[in-house]
């Protein structure tokens, strides 16, 4: 899927050898046009408001259809997606989260993980207590929620650049007679990607982590001896049980602030990123045979090839999905470290709360410290992170371009 331009231009084409009979037909077109106008005024002004009518219903009926199928294909391209690069990666995100919350128990104290170390440390740790399925430890709710997940994400963003691309549109078309490409700017996608964050994060991101970090907290404090105060939850409806007798459902929300910041921020730079290395890498990648010979074949050829082929080379696509997974987490891994910190504390417990936790950690450690306390598990994150996206990327564009293709079979609906 091609994020480098959101463009919308309207043309003309004329094949060179019937240029002569287009410009005769339409001289005599314009010619009856004026007789019958002229004889039969009434008709020709009735003749004229039905065609006026008949234009705008198709063109309201194809806007339909066309909203339709952006919604649809985005969230089914979404799902598979997001499932396929959770499936492969998830043991990299428990990792990264058990270091997160192990950050804040060694600066206060607490018990609020008991894993410790760097990457390998903490992934043997995790394995010695509970084998290789503890590396998947709280998928079920997150694999379950891709399908909302990136299909929110995915799906919003494109509604809005669709959105703003059609009011531009509009007006251009009140104040000008040309009609040239619609570019969305720095700013548009920006917003664009932050909303489609925002919405995400409020609505399915915060109580879905809440659940996994608390099952990955219980199943790190295993790994000493104060984890037998407090019996480890072992299914995310116990999690969901405890939780809600404790303090109801809102228990679940906990965290939404913090979580709409670092998903708006980080879906923001996510997508702008992408679209701007998709532009850089489309202006200096190397032009395949098959584009020479689109530039000498006609304009119907032109048109099935680029519909048969991937809007963009397959390396431009997977580079430019890791360039935005590495701006997610460049963006967005300390504020991460602090929803985790708030989301990982027992649901029974006195909230955490976020300034004073960095100010403890200040004051303990400096300013450097606390830099690399709110960026722990960087590793992790960003070799988790880069492959993740290209994945969902890649993933999603050939799963929307094979959409677009079975909408075109189609036909109108």
């Amino acid at each position: 899927y091609d994020y480098s331009t959101m463009s919308t231009t309207t043309t003309t084409t004329t094949p060179g050898g019937g240029a002569k009979e287009g410009l005769l037909t339409r001289a005599l077109t314009r010619r009856l046009t004026r007789m019958n106008a002229t004889l039969c005024p009434k008709a020709a002004a009735s003749s004229s408001s039905s065609y006026t009518t008949n234009n705008t219903v198709q063109s309201i009926n194809s806007n339909t259809n066309k909203n339709t199928n952006l919604v649809r294909n985005s969230i089914l391209a979404g799902s598979i997606s997001g499932m396929a690069s959770t499936i492969i990666l998830y043991p990299m995100d428990l990792l990264r989260t058990s270091m997160q919350a192990a950050s804040l128990s060694t600066a206060t104290g607490s018990a609020t993980s008991g894993l410790s170390g760097g990457p390998m440390q903490v992934l043997r740790q995790t394995i010695a207590i509970g084998g290789f399925r503890a590396l998947y430890t709280g998928i079920a709710l997150p694999l379950a929620a891709q399908a909302v997940y990136k299909g929110t994400v995915f799906s919003v963003n494109n509604i809005l650049e669709q959105v703003i691309t059609d009011y531009k549109k509009q007006q251009q078309q009140k104040t000008s007679s040309s009609t040239t490409a619609i570019q969305l700017t720095l700013g548009d996608r920006l917003l664009c990607g932050f909303t489609a964050g925002a919405v995400n994060a409020a609505l399915f991101v915060t109580p879905v982590e809440f659940v996994r970090n608390q099952l990955i907290a219980q199943q790190a404090k295993m790994a000493t001896a104060t984890a037998t105060a407090t019996p480890p939850v072992g299914t995310s409806w116990s999690v969901l049980q405890r939780a809600l007798l404790a303090d109801g459902i809102q228990t679940l929300w906990r965290g939404t602030g913090i979580t709409i910041l670092r998903d708006g921020i980080g879906v923001a730079c996510f997508f702008t990123t992408m679209a701007l290395s998709q532009q850089f890498l489309m202006s200096v990648w190397p032009k395949t045979t098959a584009d020479t010979l689109d530039n000498s074949s006609s304009d119907a050829q032109q048109q099935q090839l680029q519909q048969s082929r991937p809007k963009m080379p397959f390396g431009v696509t997977v580079i430019s999905g890791g360039c935005a997974g590495l701006a997610y987490w460049v963006s967005s891994l300390p504020l991460d470290t602090i929803k985790t910190w708030i989301q990982s504390a027992d649901a029974t417990s006195a909230r955490i709360s976020p300034l004073r936790s960095i100010q403890q950690i200040y004051n303990e450690v400096g300013f450097l410290g606390l830099v690399s306390r709110l960026n722990r598990g960087w590793q992790v994150a960003y070799f988790r992170g880069i492959p993740s996206s290209a994945i969902t990327i890649t993933v999603y564009s050939y799963a929307y371009q094979a959409l677009e293709r079975r909408d075109r079979l189609a036909g109108p609906r």
